[in-house]
């Protein structure tokens, strides 16, 4: 709850430096190929600015995933001494900001279809909690990953006089992940490009109309 707060809190004041139109959060669900993110699950928030023929949105989420698995650990990572394969809990969360413009079809009707891309930078934390408290080889980056996605959406507000927009949007963001270890024996599955498929569900609140 606490993070769903943040999230709202942050997207509020980045409308307002913006001067957005609307503002929102929204829950996702994603499909992805990598095993660590399978179970991806997560919330985030949303600031949005119309301008004539493009909707420009700001977002930020955070998404997190659980995993059991077997990983070969280690009493000494540098050089590997006294390993075993066992099973761990693998707790990887995924979060970021992303900017995306799309182009709205039927922008002045209730029921609005759009078609977007944009680009994004995100942030991986991902650690294993090993039962027999040896070390786990798992490679995790310090820093950012970019990444680039491609959305299609629908728009509704269900009545005019009401400002309040339900929202549903799919797409599919492909990011460069970067922790790619140097050594064989190294636990590095958050290497290369990956595809996470999201869709989200969400509502909007629209501040001021559009034009």
């Amino acid at each position: 709850m606490r993070r769903l707060l943040l999230v709202l809190v942050t997207t509020v004041i980045a409308a307002s430096s913006a001067a957005a139109q609307e503002v929102g959060i929204y829950s996702a669900a994603h499909s992805v190929s990598l095993e660590e993110l399978q179970d991806l699950r997560g919330y985030g928030g949303h600031a949005l600015l119309f301008t004539p023929g493009l909707n420009v949105r700001f977002s930020i989420y955070s998404q997190s995933a659980t995993t059991v698995k077997d990983s070969r650990t280690c009493h000494v990572i540098f050089p590997p001494s006294n390993c075993t394969d066992e099973t761990v809990t693998r707790e990887s969360r995924l979060r970021g900001v992303i900017l995306a413009a799309a182009v709205p079809i039927m922008p002045q009707r209730q029921l609005q279809f759009e078609l977007g891309a944009g680009a994004s930078f995100n942030l991986l934390d991902a650690s294993d909690s090993v039962p027999s408290g040896r070390r786990s080889p798992l490679i995790t980056s310090d820093g950012g990953q970019l990444g680039a996605l491609f959305t299609a959406g629908v728009r509704l507000q269900p009545l005019r006089s009401v400002p309040v927009v339900l929202h549903a949007l799919g797409g599919s963001h492909f990011i460069r992940m970067t922790a790619c270890g140097e050594y064989a024996w190294n636990d590095d599955p958050f290497c290369g490009i990956i595809g996470v498929h999201e869709l989200r569900l969400g509502i909007g609140y629209l501040i001021r109309h559009g034009p």
